[in-house]
């Protein structure tokens, strides 16, 4: 129960760059909402049938009750008005969390995806397709695996089969999915195959269990991402199966082996990464994110670039801070942007920006390359410095992880801002590096 109070009581979610949580009702998306919501709405049943009102007024009109989570069908034997009561009732058992609306009609009616009717004295069933759902198949030219691609045909074409109780309408649903499919790139033969595959299985068998016939026995998966043109595991596994089992263990382990593929790495996967922030990095933000001066006495601070923005010079390319740095800030990383040339340079400290700064100077002094030999060629007064990242609660770390992940930081600022160059270091200048490709 705690856990499960955890998770109504922390569903956090972002809209337009800000972060609210969810006081009311249960999230959507998780996977313990559906239990959750069955749970509650048995509670609901428990308490609906055992009311008196119930018991005097409404038991003997209900004629049927089935519910899927929190959608119910009932057959109620009664006139509108008296139906309309019904539905008043079951809203004032616990008024504000359960509010039910309802629909109602004497010849037909749709329980999710099905449309029930009542024809020549018996309920027919049809499928019934919500005008928003488009039916956007997989494309058969996609990434996936071809068993994945002719199985999406057969369920399909199986639910058709399940839910049609007429031939006729059956006929027509399975031709309105052939179109759909053929859209989507799908062979003709591949859809032929897997509708008469799917049109073969008794339509009583998918409608009521069979008790035992669906037990799957433990099989051993084999888990492997998919690549169209990468290792063909199925068919070596099959050639040298004898040579393994010669192995007493690998007869046991190898038995029955299932082949399971993983998806690979998507578009959205690659260029719309999740944007989950912890609590410290939310926190910055709240505090005025940016690089600022320590307001006292210090050599470094007429150099600070203050403000929530920088930008590269290579790219062009702009972009936000997310901690609130000055100065005196430890395992940072910071930006040096020279002035005159328009060079930039990547760099980290773990003491603060006064003392690594003071150890450029020494550098300078000594006539070292690198940063200290690019001060002499555009000049000490003219660049600026601004503190871009810093690694996230490294009070609570240990002194080489928090290095390690500093040096992580380094690396990705260095690429994303394009400061690595082919002239030998990072202080790099437009006008050497044109030079240098000349030569």
């Amino acid at each position: 129960m705690s856990l499960l109070d955890l998770c109504l009581d922390n569903n956090y979610f972002e809209f337009n760059d800000k972060t609210y949580i969810q006081k009311e009702g249960v999230p959507i998306g998780p996977c313990m909402a559906p239990p959750y919501a069955c749970l509650g709405m048995g509670d609901f049943e428990k308490e609906c049938f055992k009311a008196p009102t119930f018991i005097d007024t409404f038991q003997h009109k209900l004629q049927f009750w089935r519910r899927f989570i929190d959608d119910i069908l009932t057959l109620f034997r009664g006139n509108e008005e008296e139906a309309k009561q019904f539905v008043d009732f079951l809203n004032s058992l616990f008024p504000g969390i359960i509010e039910f609306t309802f629909e109602y009609s004497r010849s037909k009616i749709v329980f999710l995806d099905v449309e029930l009717s009542f024809q020549h004295g018996r309920v027919e069933t049809s499928l019934h397709i919500k005008p928003t759902n488009l039916q956007m198949f997989l494309d058969w030219n996609s990434n996936h695996p071809f068993h994945c691609k002719v199985a999406i045909i057969y369920s399909q074409a199986l639910r058709v089969n399940m839910i049609c109780s007429d031939p006729g309408d059956r006929q027509l649903f399975l031709e309105s999915l052939r179109n759909k499919f053929i859209q989507s790139n799908y062979p003709v033969n591949h859809i032929q195959e897997q509708f008469e595959r799917a049109m073969k299985v008794n339509r009583a068998d998918l409608i009521w269990r069979v008790k035992g016939k669906n037990k799957r026995k433990f099989r051993a998966p084999f888990i492997h991402t998919h690549n169209e043109y990468g290792p063909p595991w199925r068919r070596w596994y099959n050639k040298y199966k004898h040579i393994l089992e010669l192995d007493p263990k690998f007869q046991v382990i190898l038995k029955d082996v299932r082949f399971v593929t993983k998806q690979p790495k998507n578009l959205q996967n690659m260029l719309c990464s999740a944007k989950i922030r912890n609590a410290t990095e939310q926190r910055a933000e709240e505090q005025n994110p940016g690089t600022f001066r320590c307001g006292k006495t210090c050599h470094v601070c007429p150099r600070i670039k203050e403000g929530a923005r920088f930008q590269s010079t290579n790219t062009g390319r702009s972009y936000k801070a997310r901690v609130k740095c000055d100065c005196k800030s430890k395992l940072i990383i910071y930006l040096v942007t020279w002035l005159r040339c328009a060079g930039q340079y990547v760099g980290m400290t773990t003491n603060g920006l006064a003392i690594r700064h003071s150890t450029h100077k020494q550098r300078i002094k000594q006539g070292l390359e690198g940063i200290g030999g690019h001060y002499k060629v555009c000049g000490l007064e003219n660049f600026s410095v601004q503190v871009i990242d810093q690694v996230r609660d490294w009070e609570s770390m240990d002194k080489t992880v928090a290095e390690n992940s500093m040096k992580k930081l380094e690396e990705k600022w260095q690429h994303q801002l394009k400061v690595f160059e082919e002239n030998g270091g990072n202080a790099h200048c437009r006008k050497r590096e044109k030079a240098y490709k000349k030569k």
